[in-house]
């Protein structure tokens, strides 16, 4: 019996998370290419650790990522034509990332595209034009 709960369960996580699909990257990158213009664009893929990483790295304001990013947009500030795709499989860690980054600063002349989950969009694109910064949003569910 207990077998057959844990099987029951198992196949609920995998329609879980078969539930959740999302835009091939090449998909989110051609449209990032459409949105920006064309031109050329830094694309910046913040990885995901698992569970345990991914929430550690949230608690701490994005952590090493959140600091990468802000010394790109950084840079980018100080070019002409400074744009910068940021994706990644976890939402919630890819927020924490740019909100450590740009919270607090100013990146005048960057545009930003962040691309993926809908529900932390609205908030980001706030925080970004806060910092003097051009925001763009790409939802990566299909």
């Amino acid at each position: 019996m207990i077998r057959y709960i844990a099987l029951a369960v198992f196949g609920l996580l995998l329609t879980g998370c078969a539930s959740t699909q999302t835009k091939p990257q090449r998909d989110v990158l051609a449209e990032a290419a459409t949105t920006f213009g064309g031109g050329d664009f830094i694309y910046i893929d913040i990885p995901s650790h698992g569970a345990i990483g991914d929430g550690v790295a949230i608690a701490a304001g994005g952590g090493a990522n959140a600091t990468r990013l802000g010394g790109t947009l950084d840079d980018l500030s100080r070019s002409s034509d400074g744009k910068v795709l940021v994706s990644g499989r976890n939402s919630a860690l890819v927020n924490a990332v740019i909100k450590g980054a740009v919270e607090g600063k100013a990146y005048p002349g960057v545009w930003l595209i962040y691309a993926g989950d809908e529900k932390y969009a609205t908030p980001l694109k706030e925080l970004v034009e806060g910092a003097d910064m051009r925001y763009s949003f790409i939802d990566i569910r299909q």
